[in-house]
């Protein structure tokens, strides 16, 4: 988890990665707690603490652990906008709950992720750690989607809030090609379904419908091509492997006659 700490009154200091941030009534600061840190206040804390999943804020480690323990949320910068929206949130309980809370977590995450990315040291930094986010953000989203058969290139960009041109030069940067991608991440759900044991009653058509695939004779080409037999003899190895035939036990040698 990632803590965003929002100092109410008084004073306190955060400390992490050899950086000390002294935090003034207004100011946030930023802890990742996969590391020791250390938090100091002389007269009890008053403080907000908003917890961030590593996985969902989505920035390269380089660019967490250069953003821990650095006093933020000053003048008209992003995080100083995105402090102001942390204290109203904090301060407004009918948000922290049921629908509301549900609509506002995507966008409190985009604007933290943006305000670590504009104050790296360097703008070069800021976009690649940009970048990379969306990336995976990309690829988090259709690992999650895999199993719908809706999920296609312009359904992830609209997601993403952008053109499907843009998810394309997006992921070619990284080296991925959606149809690609999503053909060998299906493939391999459809394999560890057929690898199980015990072995799924579920047709060799209704598994390729449900990871997607929206012909069962396609499917059976694309696995035999990924995995060198077809699904329904991979399914078969795979039981005789999980539940192999019995050894005889060797009998005694027969007593030679006189």
């Amino acid at each position: 988890m990632l803590f965003i700490s929002l100092q109410v009154s008084g004073e306190s200091t955060v400390i992490q990665d050899c950086r000390a941030a002294v935090l003034q009534p207004g100011n946030i600061a930023l802890y990742d707690t996969r590391r020791p840190y250390t938090l100091l206040f002389d007269h009890g804390v008053d403080m907000h603490f908003f917890r961030i999943p590593v996985r969902g804020i989505a920035l390269p480690d380089t660019a967490l652990r250069a953003s821990t323990a650095k006093t933020r949320g000053a003048g008209g910068t992003v995080s100083g906008l995105t402090a102001c929206y942390l204290a109203q949130l904090a301060a407004s309980p009918a948000l922290h709950n049921g629908a509301a809370s549900q609509l506002l977590a995507a966008p409190s995450m985009e604007l933290i992720r943006a305000a670590i990315a504009a104050e790296a040291d360097a703008p070069a930094v800021a976009a690649d750690a940009l970048n990379e986010a969306l990336v995976l953000r990309i690829v988090h989203h259709m690992r999650a989607r895999l199993a719908e058969p809706d999920l296609t290139p312009a359904s992830v960009a609209a997601a993403h809030h952008i053109s499907v041109r843009h998810l394309y030069t997006v992921l070619a940067r990284n080296g991925i090609c959606v149809g690609t991608w999503l053909r060998t991440e299906r493939l391999e759900a459809c394999r560890l379904e057929l690898s199980r044991c015990p072995t799924s009653t579920m047709s060799i058509s209704a598994l390729a419908h449900r990871w997607g695939f929206k012909s069962a004779s396609h499917f059976s080409r694309s696995f035999k091509a990924a995995y060198g037999r077809p699904p329904r003899a991979w399914r078969t190895a795979a039981q005789a492997a999980h539940h192999p035939r019995p050894m005889p036990h060797p009998s005694a040698s027969p007593t030679a006659a006189p």
